[in-house]
C-alpha cells in the first residue's frame, strides 16, 4: 500500500515538472523577475549609476565618488585603491561632464564612518580603458584582495574631479602662452661697472 502511493505521488511530480517545464524555459531566474536590473548568469552587466557627493566647493563637478545598487536600494562609497583616471573619466562621461580635465584621490572622508553605517554590499573594482561610457561598463578587475576595494576604515575614499576642458576663463590671470620676461643673461651685474661679474 505504501509503494502504491509512493509511485502515485511520483507520477503526480513528473506531471507536474512536464507542466512546468513548457512554462519557464531553461535560463528561468526566479531572482531576475524580482530584480529585474542585476544579471546574475553575468556579473560584467549588473547596473548601477553613479554620483558625487554634494559637499565640495565645485558643486555638481568634484566630490566623493558613490554608487547607486538599484538591486538594495543603498548608496555605497567607492574606496577602490587601485581606482585609476580612466575610470574618473569615465565617470565623468556618465555625469555629462568634461573628461579632458579629470583629477581622482584617494582621501579620507571624515563625515562617513563604515564601522557605524554597515554597508552590506560593495562595488566590485572595475579597470576602465576611458572608452566606455558607463562605469558598470566597464571589465571586473579580478582581485582576491577585498580590502584593496571595501571600505574598512574612513581613510581611502575616491574623490573626483571634473574640471572643464578649457584651461582659460575669464578669471585667470597668468603666463602668456611661452612668453616670458627676464633678464637677457644669467650672469648678475654689481654696481655700475659693467665688466665685474658676480
Amino acid at each position: 500500500m505504501c509503494a502504491f502511493k509512493a509511485v502515485k505521488m511520483l507520477v503526480f511530480f513528473l506531471s507536474l515538472i512536464s507542466i512546468l517545464v513548457p512554462v519557464f524555459p531553461s535560463g528561468y531566474d526566479p531572482v531576475f523577475l524580482q530584480f529585474p536590473t542585476i544579471r546574475r548568469d553575468d556579473p560584467y552587466f549588473q547596473t548601477f549609476s553613479v554620483s558625487l557627493t554634494e559637499n565640495s566647493t565645485f558643486s555638481k563637478r568634484a566630490g566623493f565618488l558613490q554608487l547607486y545598487n538599484a538591486t538594495t536600494g543603498e548608496i555605497v562609497p567607492s574606496c577602490d585603491r587601485q581606482f585609476t583616471r580612466r575610470n574618473a573619466q569615465v565617470v565623468c562621461w556618465e555625469l555629462g561632464l568634461d573628461t579632458q580635465n579629470v583629477y581622482h584621490w584617494l582621501t579620507s572622508r571624515w563625515d562617513y564612518n563604515p564601522r557605524i553605517r554597515l554597508v552590506k554590499t560593495y562595488m566590485e573594482p572595475r579597470e576602465c580603458i576611458g572608452t566606455e561610457i558607463r562605469l558598470d561598463k566597464c571589465n571586473l578587475r579580478m582581485t582576491g584582495n577585498d580590502s584593496l576595494w571595501m571600505c574598512m576604515d574612513n581613510e581611502h575614499f575616491n574623490y573626483v574631479h571634473c574640471g572643464s576642458n578649457s584651461s582659460l576663463t575669464k578669471e585667470w590671470v597668468g603666463n602668456w602662452g611661452g612668453i616670458t620676461f627676464g633678464e637677457s643673461s644669467l650672469e648678475v651685474q654689481q654696481g655700475n661697472s659693467p665688466g665685474i661679474f658676480v
